[in-house]
């Protein structure tokens, strides 16, 4: 193998790591969030029909699917602003002395989906 090829190979590697941590994250995500459906239904379904959109666009990517990056980082997107409008609505306005660290947590809880909607749009190009 030259040295071209060897370099092609590891950045499709690097996409389909990210896919596979991607798909096994949104999986876990639905899990988690199946959880939570007793405690507020609307949030849960719509969190959960936004981690099945991440999960489609992951693997769509995994197919080297332009398509798929369009729907995963809407649906990143709309996850991120959903659930900033719960957090603040359920737990910010409602319990004033927690709402320092309910932001705090919130800006850790979006530092992962926009690191890996970072790291699709390095590999933007690799996908058909």
């Amino acid at each position: 193998m030259n040295e071209l090829s060897i370099k092609t190979y590891k950045s499709f590697l690097f996409l389909r790591v990210l896919c596979v941590c991607t798909i096994f994250g949104s999986t876990l995500n639905v899990f988690i969030t199946i959880g939570f459906i007793s405690f507020d239904k609307l949030f849960a379904s719509i969190y959960i029909l936004l981690s099945i959109l991440c999960f489609v666009g992951a693997v769509m990517m995994f197919k080297l699917k332009k398509s798929g990056f369009y729907i995963y980082v809407l649906a990143q997107l709309f996850q991120i602003i959903y659930s900033f409008i719960f957090v603040i609505d359920t737990y910010a306005l409602y319990v004033p002395i927690l709402s320092d660290l309910v932001v705090f947590l919130y800006f850790l809880m979006i530092f992962w989906p926009l690191l890996f909607v970072v790291l699709y749009a390095f590999n933007f190009n690799q996908l058909k």
